[in-house]
């Protein structure tokens, strides 16, 4: 039963990739990660929750087009990477802090938003580096950055994470 939630979650991380809105000002794209790397933590643990998305980001690197932008090797030097990264850091994090608190609504809310935060931790300074030494972008400016890879997305994440903070505590009553 474990192993099969931990290949539903791989599955669903590869479908929070699809799930994609496109902004025509950031090159990183609105997608569910983040409610599902706050699931995943809820619902899964550390170990379980990082060994899924551990899969997820290896299916992509080795090719496969999972990422909401596609897949292969060259994907690390994609501006969105570090998001990924971020991603990765924060399910072990979460679920450390959910042991903690608990997975109350509120719980789970504070959880999801330290989760968030690591993720913008990694990923802002990794999109900033990739557009000034890789893709010698104009967008290169840290004030850009701030703005398009992480203050646009906060309200968006609130929301999904207030929707992971609805949903987790009855998946783990169904679950548990």
């Amino acid at each position: 039963m474990k192993l099969t939630r931990t290949a539903l979650f791989t599955a669903l991380f590869v479908a929070g990739a699809f799930i994609k809105i496109p902004l025509p000002f950031s090159p990183v794209p609105l997608t569910l990660q983040t409610f599902f790397c706050t699931a995943a933590a809820i619902l899964l643990g550390g170990r379980r929750g990082s060994l899924a998305f551990l899969c997820y980001v290896i299916l992509g690197l080795i090719g496969l087009p999972v990422f909401s932008g596609g897949g292969g090797i060259e994907y690390v030097l994609m501006p969105s990477f570090g998001f990924i990264i971020g991603m990765a850091a924060s399910i072990p994090v979460m679920s450390l802090i959910a042991r903690r608190i608990g997975v109350s609504f509120a719980g789970i809310l504070f959880v999801g938003m330290i989760g968030a935060m690591v993720i913008y931790l990694f990923g802002v300074p990794y999109m900033y580096l990739i557009l000034k030494l890789h893709m010698h972008s104009e967008k290169a400016r840290i004030s850009w950055v701030l703005v398009n890879g992480c203050l646009i997305y906060i309200p968006l994440d609130i929301i999904k994470i207030l929707a992971a903070a609805a949903v987790c505590p009855r998946l783990m009553k169904a679950i548990h």
